[in-house]
């Protein structure tokens, strides 16, 4: 159950009861975890990416199957050569795992994503640092949307209220002077800052000055202890990431009130609970790389099957002439999974694996190699 004295002391004012006040303490604890969730971290740049993932597998599956099918199938006439039982399916397994790592390797490549998809780790690593200042009286909100891109971090305490920007880098960061990507990442937390101060309802609620802030994430920080943990440029503190420690050891307390914390953090909330809805309608979040490989699987995994199952009850009869009736099983067995619907794409698969068991079977007799 949440610690929120405050907001009992309003409800039993407001003649709730007891049961009433537990239940609503408890909604508002599971919100305060959404908000500061790794879920909400890098909602932009993960729903950006798999955007761009989502468009080019679905402009070039036929390339993209045809490729698989090209390796998976000539692979199951080489896992005859595996004895049957354990060594087999141990290499079918490899074999389809392999084939879908590489192209999920290949779309993350070809569509430029990875930097974008090393942007929301660096953003739910920054939530994690935020998020140890909760027992200090803290509220973090990430993904936290005024204007159509949303600010980063939003850091609301005793210690004022902060908009907090995170990049990612791969390469050197330039501080000394700062380099091009150092400012715009300045301007972008600044004009998120100044948003979010001229927000009607921080505006009036005492917020102050909003702080910006930008978090810097890279592997050669996390290497490094040369740079100056926290630094001051142009009036925006300018952390290591990986040694936000020392940051947030140093911010005051004595700024806001719990109720201030607790007003502004709920004018927050109530502006996220009706634009999460808006935003999900207009931009829904396309599904991951991940759910995409998944179903890669289960394509190659029926494509690798029907092929298998075809040349099993051929070679069972292992008859040039009546040879096309092992044939007939599996693909009544695809057409009868095609009146499904929701497992269409499936069947698909698995006859394009019969499809090419076939051609193979027809070339192999062509050459005389099959008695």
């Amino acid at each position: 159950m949440a610690d929120c004295p405050e907001l009992s002391a309003s409800l039993r004012e407001s003649g709730h009861s007891a049961d009433d006040i537990h239940v609503l303490e408890d909604i508002e604890w599971v919100r305060k975890r959404q908000l500061s969730s790794d879920a909400r971290a890098g909602r932009w740049a993960r729903a950006k990416a798999r955007r761009l993932q989502h468009e080019y597998v679905r402009r070039h599956w036929r390339l993209l199957g045809g490729s698989a099918a090209a390796v998976l199938i000539p692979g199951s006439l080489a896992l005859l050569l595996f004895p049957p039982g354990f060594p087999r399916g141990f290499v079918a397994g490899v074999l389809v795992a392999a084939v879908v790592g590489l192209m999920m390797f290949g779309v993350v490549q070809i569509t430029g994503t990875g930097g974008t998809m090393m942007g929301v780790l660096a953003e739910q690593w920054t939530a994690n640092k935020l998020r140890k200042l909760r027992r200090r009286g803290w509220r973090i909100v990430n993904g936290a949307g005024l204007r159509p891109a949303d600010i980063d971090h939003v850091l609301i305490g005793p210690g004022g209220v902060f908009a907090i920007e995170t990049k990612w880098s791969s390469y050197s960061w330039q501080l000394t002077p700062p380099g091009p990507y150092v400012l715009d990442a300045i301007t972008q937390a600044q004009r998120n800052a100044a948003d979010l101060q001229k927000w009607h309802p921080f505006h009036t609620g005492g917020a102050g000055t909003v702080q910006p802030v930008v978090m810097l994430w890279g592997p050669e920080l996390a290497q490094t202890r040369d740079m100056a943990r926290v630094q001051d440029i142009g009036g925006t503190a300018v952390v290591a990431g990986p040694f936000a420690d020392a940051w947030r050891a140093g911010l005051r307390d004595d700024r806001l009130t719990s109720g201030q914390v607790d007003s502004l953090w709920n004018a927050l909330n109530e502006h996220l609970q009706r634009r999460d809805p808006a935003d999900a309608l207009r931009n829904p979040m396309p599904p991951s790389i991940a759910t995409l490989g998944g179903e890669a699987v289960v394509l190659a995994a029926a494509c690798l099957a029907g092929c298998l199952s075809t040349l099993y009850l051929v070679r069972a009869i292992n008859s040039n002439l009546w040879w096309p009736v092992g044939v007939v099983g599996p693909t009544l067995f695809g057409v009868l999974l095609h009146r499904i619907r929701k497992v269409r794409h499936v069947s698909v698969a698995w006859l394009m694996g019969i499809g090419f068991a076939v051609a193979m079977i027809a070339m192999l007799l062509a050459d005389g190699l099959v008695s």
